[in-house]
């Protein structure tokens, strides 16, 4: 090939290309950064929800429906346990599963499936907004209180389709919430452990976020004995003396009282 020719090539190559565009550098620590940073969608709520129905990671007194002299009675499907023992300081990702469990609790029953799929979308939509916005600013105040309300708009979103469905089947709709579990008591063993305890279901939604849920459980501190809890728990203890016990999962069930060893 002519020398000047392969020159004037190299010449128009590297000008149409410059060396840092030919090169094959790593990304940036930003673009690697955003690449890292897992972000949970509505999809995966809804994934978690229905796998977590029916299953033995949480024990869901399911959604149900009867009929009775023309009425549609619609109860509750039974979620609290999921807020024991924290009540005052639940997780906001898990705040917004709560009522995720409930609308899929709803689609599974009987009465569920015959219902029309906006039914179901419009409360979702409700836990979508909330759930993108959290992902953006984790630490707005004004969101994290209209997440600790989003039970509330999520029942009456339920309620007003649940009431338009019973008017298209010709009945009258009335629901009711379901009793609470047992409440049991925690105890260690040896006595006088501090007893840090995590669902797992908020175990897999740390994970899903690229978070790590034994970190967040070290800091999840009972602060009563006295809880109302069913299903699968991790836990952690932590005696005096430094000696320490987990994370271990254990099975909760029905019965007065519960000894973590």
């Amino acid at each position: 090939m002519n020398p000047r020719i392969l020159c004037l090539s190299s010449c128009v190559l590297m000008f149409a290309f410059p060396l840092g565009h030919l090169s094959m550098s790593p990304q940036s620590g930003d673009s690697q950064k955003r690449r890292d940073k897992k972000v949970i969608t509505i999809d995966d709520y809804r994934d978690l929800a229905k796998d977590v129905i029916g299953s033995e990671s949480l024990k869901i007194r399911p959604a149900s429906f009867e009929i009775e002299k023309g009425t549609l009675l619609y109860t509750r499907p039974d979620v609290s346990p999921l807020a024991e023992p924290f009540s005052e300081d639940v997780d906001p990702y898990l705040q917004l599963m709560i009522p995720m469990l409930e609308i899929e609790s709803l689609r599974q029953s009987n009465w569920g499936r015959r219902m029309k799929a906006a039914d179901f979308r419009r409360a979702e939509d409700i836990i979508a907004d909330l759930l993108n916005r959290l992902n953006k600013n984790p630490s707005d105040k004004k969101l994290l209180q209209e997440i600790r309300e989003v039970d509330k708009k999520v029942k009456a979103s339920l309620d007003s389709s649940i009431e338009r469905y019973a008017q298209r089947e010709g009945y009258k709709c009335v629901s009711k919430d379901v009793l609470s579990a047992v409440r049991i008591t925690l105890k260690t063993d040896p006595p006088g452990g501090k007893i840090c305890m995590m669902c797992e279901l908020q175990w897999r939604i740390l994970k899903k976020r690229g978070k790590k849920p034994e970190e967040v459980l070290a800091n999840m501190v009972v602060t009563s004995t006295d809880v109302e809890i069913e299903g699968k728990w991790y836990y952690l203890i932590t005696w005096p003396d430094g000696k320490k016990s987990g994370p271990s999962m254990t099975t909760v069930g029905l019965s007065d009282t519960m000894t973590l060893k």
